[in-house]
C-alpha cells in the first residue's frame, strides 16, 4: 500500500512538471508569434521557430519589378551568420 502511494506521488509530480513545461512552451510560442520577423526566423534549419511551421519557408524578393519566391534554407549558412536562400522554380 505504501509503495502504491509513493508511485502515485511520483507520477503526479512528473505530470505536474510536464504541465509546467507545456505552459512555458506555449508562452514562448506566443512570444515568437508576436515579435517582428527576420529572414533568420523563417529558415528551414531554425528548429525552434514556431513561425516556419505555420507560415512556411518562403520569402518573396523583388527582382526586375516582380516578386519572386525564394526558399530560406539556413539561418547560419556555412557558419557565417548569413541566411541562405534558393530560388523556387515552378515546373509546368
Amino acid at each position: 500500500m505504501v509503495k502504491m502511494k509513493t508511485i502515485k506521488s511520483i507520477i503526479l509530480k512528473v505530470v505536474g512538471i510536464l504541465e509546467i513545461l507545456l505552459l512555458l512552451w506555449g508562452i514562448w510560442g506566443v512570444i515568437q508569434l508576436n515579435k517582428p520577423l527576420t529572414i533568420k526566423d523563417i529558415g528551414y534549419d531554425n528548429l525552434l521557430s514556431v513561425v516556419n511551421k505555420l507560415e512556411g519557408y518562403t520569402v518573396y524578393l523583388k527582382e526586375n519589378g516582380e516578386y519572386e519566391p525564394y526558399l530560406v534554407l539556413s539561418k547560419d549558412y556555412n557558419g557565417a551568420k548569413r541566411c541562405a536562400v534558393v530560388a523556387e522554380i515552378s515546373v509546368g
